[in-house]
C-alpha cells in the first residue's frame, strides 16, 4: 500500500474587530495524478501492443479520512493478490501463434480488451480482492471446453475472469481465496500460453494492479 500525505486545507485568518476564518475548499473524494499516454510498439510475429503507463500515472486515489489529525491520507488502490497457484507474481501472456495478451494487443479487427494472466491447464485460480461474486460470464457464444468465468465486484474494482470453473457463481470471497481451477486451453487452443483472461468491467487497463 502506497501512502501519500496531503496537505492540510489553507487556513486564513483576518485580524478584525470580528475575527473570521476562510477555509479553503475540502480536498475531493477523487483526484487525478499526472498520467503518460500508452505507447505503441510492434514486435516480430506481427503484434502491436500499447505500452501499459507506470504505476505512478494511476489517477485513480481514494481518500481514507478527513477527520482530525488526519486530514487527507490517500491510498492507491490495489494492488492485487497473485492469481495463481505456483506463480510468484501476475505473468503477463507475451505472443503465440494465437495472438499476444497485453492490453490492446491487435487481435484481428480489434484489440484485446482485458490482460492475459499465465497460468497452467487445471491450476488452481485465486481471487485479485475481496469482494463478491456477482454471477457467471461467458467469453464466447458457442460452446466449448473454456466458455466459463465470472465477474466479481468490490473495493472499488468490477472484473471478468474468464477461463475457469469456479467454485461458485455468488457470494463473497476474499483476496487471496481459492476462486476456481483453470480449465484446459490446451484443448481449444493447442500450444498457446495457459492463462486467465482478466478485463475491468469498464474496459480500461487492469495492467496496473497486477
Amino acid at each position: 500500500m502506497l501512502l501519500f500525505p496531503l496537505a492540510a486545507p489553507a487556513v486564513n485568518i483576518t485580524h478584525t474587530a470580528s475575527p473570521s476564518l476562510t477555509h479553503q475548499p475540502q480536498p475531493s473524494a477523487w483526484t487525478r495524478l499526472p498520467s503518460r499516454r500508452p505507447v505503441l510498439t510492434c514486435l516480430s510475429t506481427g503484434c502491436c501492443q500499447k505500452e501499459p503507463p507506470a504505476a505512478h500515472s494511476l489517477n485513480r486515489v481514494e481518500v481514507l479520512s478527513h477527520g482530525e489529525g488526519n486530514p487527507g491520507v490517500l491510498t492507491l488502490a490495489g494492488p492485487w493478490a497473485i492469481i495463481c497457484a505456483g506463480k510468484s507474481s501476475n505473468e503477463i501472456r507475451t505472443c503465440d501463434a494465437h495472438g499476444c495478451g497485453q492490453y490492446t494487443a491487435q487481435r484481428n479487427q480489434k484489440l484485446h480488451q482485458g490482460v492475459d494472466v499465465l497460468c497452467s491447464d487445471g491450476s488452481t485460480v485465486y481471487a485479485p480482492f475481496t469482494g463478491k461474486i456477482m454471477g457467471q460470464e461467458k467469453p464466447y457464444k458457442n460452446k466449448n471446453a473454456i466458455n466459463n468465468g465470472v465477474r466479481i465486484s468490490g473495493r472499488g474494482f468490477c472484473i471478468k475472469m474468464f477461463y475457469i470453473k469456479p467454485i461458485k457463481y455468488k457470494g463473497s470471497i476474499k483476496k487471496g481465496e481459492k476462486l476456481g481451477t483453470l480449465l484446459p486451453l490446451q484443448k481449444v487452443y493447442p500450444g498457446i500460453q495457459s492463462h486467465i483472461h482478466i478485463e475491468n468491467c469498464d474496459l480500461s487497463d487492469p495492467t496496473v494492479y497486477l
